[in-house]
């Protein structure tokens, strides 16, 4: 699998027409278990990681023994146990991903609620949902409650996956610049990255990304608008997708404003965006320009608060076969800080065997590059398991200060794990 890419993301929003989007806190909240985290790596669920590495599927858990660990808060702060539930029948779904979309859908019924039939039948047709989206359309789930004495009871959801449909064919629809060879060949590469071998099974949120990727590139080649639309239609051979492709102009680069930079020179920032008045416009370049070059600049200068926001504006004649766009990109630096503390958490080991390592030290301007390096070195020890930069470091900053406290989580790795990489 891959990662989502930032800069990804961020481009294929950059261009289409903003709508407000009303949040809402709900009252019921789920403490996530701990002991569910993944181990190897970030599954594609949902969520959107930060890079385009690649990254191996997690392994599926055979596991039906999971302890209940969450707690519901509901909305007169009284706190409710969810009840412990066993997964039976699941073979190629990760058992872990389940239970991460249960959790966030607030569909695991408490130990009160779970005499409602209509608690179990909502977590039961969730369930379906979570299957269905991940490309098993004809799963059969159902559930029985164990009971034990003395002891809370069980819910047990009966999975039967099914076989997960294919997708037969894609067809493309109003596209007049990108043939349909072209964008055929675009989905279908993002698709292969991400399941490989598994590229024609349909996963929803797979597809919905590498739709977005597709629209992505077109915006990359100066049609800053372009929109993809699909529909999904369920015949006897597997899925038929039709997509709706609307590209609009062509756009050239008219004129950058730039506010907020303050420890970086205005042409700092237009070498960075490396883009001229007259130049095709790629929506691509200007993305990872400001959300992984420029981010990179200033984590080095100590500002891991560093976001950007662009407002592009549209010019266009009637008949006219290109149009102008200008950029207002707005940068907001945050505090530069300086490194407070850094530590390590973990087994029992002395902290001074760890710190050669560190290319940071306190008093130091924080340094990403350097941190990076650091975790890099560590890594190359082979004595620890793999620490990554991003979910095994916590991060504590004093901004009325300007400090940063640096934790980073450490397990020694087993006797045998060290001669078996050695062999």
């Amino acid at each position: 699998m891959k990662k989502f890419s930032l800069a990804l993301l961020a481009g294929a929003l950059l261009w289409v027409q903003p709508q407000a989007a009303a949040q809402t806190l709900s009252s019921v909240q789920v403490a996530p278990c701990p002991s569910e985290a993944t181990p190897g790596g970030p599954v594609l669920k949902r969520h959107a990681p930060e890079s385009d590495n690649q990254v191996t599927p997690e392994p599926q858990s055979s596991s039906s023994n999971q302890q209940p660990c969450d707690t519901i808060a509901n909305a007169n702060g009284a706190n409710q146990t969810a009840v412990e539930i066993r997964l039976e029948g699941l073979i190629n779904v990760p058992e872990s991903d389940v239970r991460k979309r249960l959790r966030e859908d607030r569909l695991i019924p408490t130990t009160d609620s779970l005499a409602n039939a209509g608690a179990v039948a909502k977590a039961e047709e969730g369930l379906r949902q979570i299957l269905f989206e991940d490309g098993y359309r004809r799963a059969q789930v159902s559930s029985r409650i164990d009971r034990r004495n003395q002891e809370p009871p069980v819910l047990v959801f009966l999975i039967s996956e099914g076989s997960p449909v294919a997708i037969s064919e894609i067809r493309f629809k109003g596209n007049r610049v990108f043939s349909s060879q072209i964008l055929t060949e675009e989905i279908n590469a993002c698709l292969a990255g991400f399941q490989k071998d598994k590229a024609r099974v349909f996963n929803e949120d797979i597809f919905a990304y590498c739709e977005h990727a597709l629209a992505n590139f077109e915006r990359s080649q100066g049609y800053l608008q372009a929109s993809l639309s699909s529909t999904v239609d369920e015949v006897a051979g597997g899925l038929i997708i039709s997509i709706d492709a609307s590209e609009g102009l062509l756009y050239r680069v008219g004129r950058f404003e730039i506010e907020g930079a303050n420890h970086l020179s205005e042409q700092q920032v237009r070498d960075v965006i490396d883009m001229r008045a007259g130049d095709l416009a790629d929506g691509e370049k200007l993305s990872k320009a400001l959300y992984e070059k420029l981010k990179a600049i200033y984590g080095e200068k100590g500002f891991i608060q560093y976001t950007a926001e662009i407002q592009p504006e549209f010019h266009s004649s009637q008949r006219a076969p290109e149009g102008i766009a200008d950029f207002k990109i707005t940068i907001d630096e945050g505090h530069k800080f300086r490194v407070h503390k850094i530590s390590f958490r973990g087994d029992d080991f002395s902290q001074s065997e760890l710190r050669p390592l560190l290319l940071l030290r306190e008093g130091d301007v924080y340094n990403q590059k350097l941190f990076e390096e650091t975790v890099r070195r560590i890594n190359e020890t082979g004595l620890f398991n793999f620490v990554d930069k991003d979910r095994d470091v916590d991060y504590r900053t004093n901004e009325e200060e300007d400090l940063i406290d640096v934790a980073i989580k450490i397990t020694k790795r087993q006797p045998q794990d060290v001669s078996r990489s050695n062999q």
